[in-house]
């Protein structure tokens, strides 16, 4: 692969390129230590920040977000940020969000194009032959699951959430170039996706693609706004008939904490869990604190002892807490139930700023890819925690993280050139010489 720096790039600078290729070709797998390893530099953002007499919006927006979720956490439980458990279930925010954060901080000059593509073509390339491998043995040598393909994965929902990224992006490289490598992947992808059998993120899938392709920007207030009506009032009317003796103390039937917190249930009840025990939940919480939330990580923290001033705030107080991937299954009523409004508007205004900084890309293939994850990701969280998962959500925000470096990048090399403008003398300007006409 050709690596995306220039000839004239600074060696520090060559290094975090390749600790960002290396980070991104390593989302295939499960392995969250190798794809999410610039979440271990980002810990120099705040400086940053504060050296930086201007930061990109997104950047802002997403400070923000991470910095008050930062803050419930050390009021909440401070012990659970020197837990590796904690920032692989709970708090995977932060690793997810941490590499955009630390890039969109820095000035880099690479052809961000050419990295997407070789990206696709390897992730595409990889799943190609494990759909072969599945096919023949009905596994994918490190995972076996009957009828389910898991990719690279130790979760088909992962695996599936991976797919539906890199479908949406071949699909939208396909729509911009015409290319027919971009068909063939975009179908490959979406074969894998298939037989993943992750149905929030085919929904994603299908849903992004009405809304960028047909919607094309239009009545995009009135879809968003009549998803979150008819979510809202299907949460409320499910907290009402829902009994509080059975989502407020435990979980049914004997489920393991440590590991996959719904693993032990058939795939055929967890509607059911949702709709009369986790979004219920969620809406119970919200409901007990509005403003704040009951505290970052405290959703899955059971029983629930709710203490504080109501009706202005509550939070958790429980004997043990505990971190599992027991979420709310619904990124936004999780983020409601455990941060409040406050939380929800900041995350709603991140996504905000993010579709914002996609739709000023120039390079329409990048746009459209682009827009394309941010409306699969965005809506896979209406039935699932998608939006912090770092299987799905990496691959984007790094590249995303790119975008906004490189874009930084070309701003401070136009304002160079500005000033240089500045300082050069004026031309002098001579009258023209005279004809001479000769006998």
């Amino acid at each position: 692969m050709k690596l995306p720096w220039r000839k004239d790039v600074a060696p520090a600078e060559r290094v975090l390129l390749l600790a960002a290729v290396a980070c991104l070709l390593a989302t295939v797998t499960n392995l969250v230590p190798l794809s999410a390893g610039l979440a271990l530099p980002a810990v120099l953002a705040p400086f940053l920040l504060v050296r930086r007499r201007t930061v990109p919006r997104i950047t802002a927006a997403l400070a923000l977000l991470l910095g008050y979720f930062f803050v419930w956490t050390v009021i909440y439980d401070p012990a659970s940020l020197a837990e590796y458990a904690f920032f692989r279930r709970d708090g995977n925010v932060f690793i997810t969000y941490a590499p955009l954060l630390f890039l969109s901080l820095l000035h880099l000059d690479l052809r961000l194009d050419s990295l997407v593509r070789a990206f696709l073509y390897v992730a595409g390339a990889l799943n190609v032959v494990f759909l072969g491998i599945y096919a023949v043995t009905g596994g994918t040598i490190f995972f076996y699951e009957e009828g389910i393909y898991h990719f690279l994965f130790h979760a088909h929902n992962a695996a599936g959430g991976f797919l539906a990224v890199t479908t949406a992006m071949s699909a939208g490289y396909f729509y911009a170039t015409r290319e027919g490598r971009f068909l063939l992947l975009t179908a490959t992808n979406f074969l894998g996706l298939l037989a993943a059998d992750s149905r929030g993120s085919m929904l994603g899938l299908l849903m992004a693609l009405g809304i960028v392709f047909v919607l094309r920007g239009r009545f995009m207030r009135t879809a968003v706004l009549a998803m979150i009506v008819v979510q809202l009032a299907g949460v409320v009317a499910l907290h009402r008939i829902s009994s509080p003796e059975i989502f407020l103390r435990d979980y049914p039937g004997e489920l393991d904490f440590e590991g996959g917190a719904f693993d032990a249930l058939p795939r055929v009840h967890t509607v059911a869990l949702r709709a009369l025990y986790l979004w219920p939940r969620a809406w119970h919480l919200f409901q007990a604190s509005p403003l704040v939330g009951t505290g970052f990580g405290s959703y899955n923290d059971l029983p629930l002892a709710l203490e504080g001033m109501p009706p202005l705030y509550r939070t958790n107080q429980p004997d043990i807490v505990v971190h599992s991937d027991a979420h709310a299954h619904h990124t936004f009523l999780h983020v409601l139930a455990e941060t409040g409004v406050l939380g929800l508007g900041l995350l709603i205004g991140f996504l905000v700023q993010a579709r914002r900084f996609i739709l000023s890309i120039r390079l329409p293939a990048l746009r459209y890819a682009f827009e394309l994850v941010l409306w699969v990701n965005i809506v896979s969280s209406f039935t699932e925690h998608r939006l912090f998962t770092p299987s799905q959500m990496l691959p984007f925000v790094i590249l995303l993280g790119l975008a906004v470096a490189n874009r930084e990048f070309e701003r401070l090399r136009a304002q160079r050139a500005v000033l240089l403008a500045g300082d050069m003398p004026a031309p002098v300007l001579l009258p023209a010489p005279r004809a001479v006409i000769t006998a």
